[in-house]
């Protein structure tokens, strides 16, 4: 599945996630309370879904393109996470609260989001 954001900065879009993710709310004040930001041992920080069935599950990344006018959303598992405990529709499901999270908090930085 391909989870594109159109914006007119991509790079602002991400840090402005990361931050207000990070400081537990949006610019305009309102609690972002069911995201964390994570760090990989790479150093690399991730966006990951903080209800308890998710954490340490998986992950997402998000990538701005050459001509920063789109974020690329790549869902992944942490190495960690057990086999078992995945599902087909893991990435459906963390990607429509990430949807979530952008028209509550974010509409501003998208102008479009793309599905695949």
């Amino acid at each position: 599945m391909k989870y594109i954001i159109l914006t007119n900065d991509a790079n602002n879009t991400i840090k402005t996630i990361f931050e207000c993710i990070k400081n537990g709310e949006d610019k305009q004040g309102s609690k972002i309370e069911s995201w964390k930001v994570e760090k990989a041992t790479s150093g690399k920080e991730y966006i990951e879904h903080s209800p308890d069935q998710w954490v340490d599950k998986c992950y997402l990344n998000m990538i701005a393109n050459k001509e920063n006018d789109e974020v690329k959303i790549e869902f992944h598992y942490w190495k960690d996470s057990l086999e078992e405990e995945r599902s087909e529709t893991d990435d459906k499901i963390i990607l429509g609260r990430f949807t979530e999270l952008l028209l509550v908090h974010f509409n501003t930085l998208c102008d479009r989001i793309i599905i695949k």
